[in-house]
């Protein structure tokens, strides 16, 4: 189930979307077309920039909460899951899945099997997953890259050069140090 933007999204009625578009955007301003409104979601949460910005207004709880579901196969989980690894209390948990629903970042979906009847499941859509773990794998250092010289200068090279191209010159760069 490849759970994209359009499908996921397409699910949505239309305050919904104006609400998500309003937080994305930052604007009142929607476009009038439901095609149009739905492009200019989709394109903002695929936009690298976009999507950490808007990372960065939710909530620590939100924020903790998205990272769970991120670590996830098809960056799917369900609620009970969430509650019954957040620490905290159940509500604080649905109020958090509410608040990344409303903005987007998650959507509910069937459980698909019969074992998951009655279960509420929610999904962190592909494409925005796909970016946002991306981008902590571009900020986020291990210990290795945090206490090592070494480290450090392949971190940097990985951050200029994600292709590799570069690791050629730290490897010369840290045999002369």
């Amino acid at each position: 189930m490849p759970n994209t933007i359009q499908e996921l999204l397409s699910k949505r009625r239309d305050g919904q979307l104006l609400e998500i578009y309003r937080h994305w955007d930052g604007t009142t301003v929607a476009p009038a077309q439901r095609a149009e409104l739905l492009a200019s979601i989709r394109r903002m949460m695929t936009d690298g920039g976009t999507v950490h910005s808007r990372w960065a207004a939710l909530g620590s709880g939100a924020c903790r909460l998205l990272q769970r579901l991120l670590r996830e196969p098809g960056y799917r989980r369900s609620l009970s899951d969430l509650q019954q690894h957040a620490g905290t209390s159940e509500l604080l948990v649905e109020s958090e899945v509410a608040e990344l629903e409303r903005t987007g970042f998650v959507c509910e979906i069937d459980g698909g099997g019969w074992a998951e009847v009655g279960e509420r499941y929610y999904v962190v859509p592909r494409e925005l997953g796909d970016s946002l773990v991306e981008h902590f794998k571009r900020t986020e250092r291990s210990a290795y890259q945090a206490l090592t010289l070494k480290g450090w200068l392949e971190h940097l090279a990985e951050a200029k050069d994600p292709g590799g191209a570069n690791s050629i010159r730290t490897r010369q760069t840290y045999k002369l140090l």
